[in-house]
């Protein structure tokens, strides 16, 4: 439930999301990381997750990239607090979304890439 509600509000927000599979190598994390341009980095708070991303952004460091923020995934009680006596809704303002911009990608252990674009909300 957090790693899809954690996507959809990227979607919502109207960036990118890329969801790489830790089964993975350094090398490869820090390849596809390159390849799509990614500019942030959201880790799950597992320790071999964290080894492989902070790894993967040393290689990335190591090759003159730019540098790559990262963070943890938000927890469930993050996303779903259980004491709404301080927390009040808020909506997400409007987004215009770029009908051709990528908005999904996904990555398949060959070689091939796709992506999904957003339709434009009416």
């Amino acid at each position: 439930m957090t790693y899809v509600t954690t996507e959809v509000g990227i979607l919502r927000a109207g960036f990118s999301v890329f969801p790489i599979s830790p089964r993975n190598s350094p090398e490869a994390v820090a390849h596809l990381l390159k390849k799509t341009g990614s500019n942030y980095l959201l880790v799950g708070g597992e320790l071999m997750l964290q080894k492989l991303a902070n790894t993967a952004l040393e290689l990335l460091r190591g090759e003159g990239h730019p540098e790559i923020p990262s963070s943890h995934m938000p927890y469930f009680e993050d996303l779903y607090p259980t004491d709404d006596s301080d927390n009040e809704f808020e909506n997400y303002p409007t987004v215009k979304f770029e009908p051709e911009a990528p908005s999904l990608i996904l990555h398949s252990s060959g070689q091939h890439v796709m992506d999904l674009t957003l339709k434009k909300y009416n």
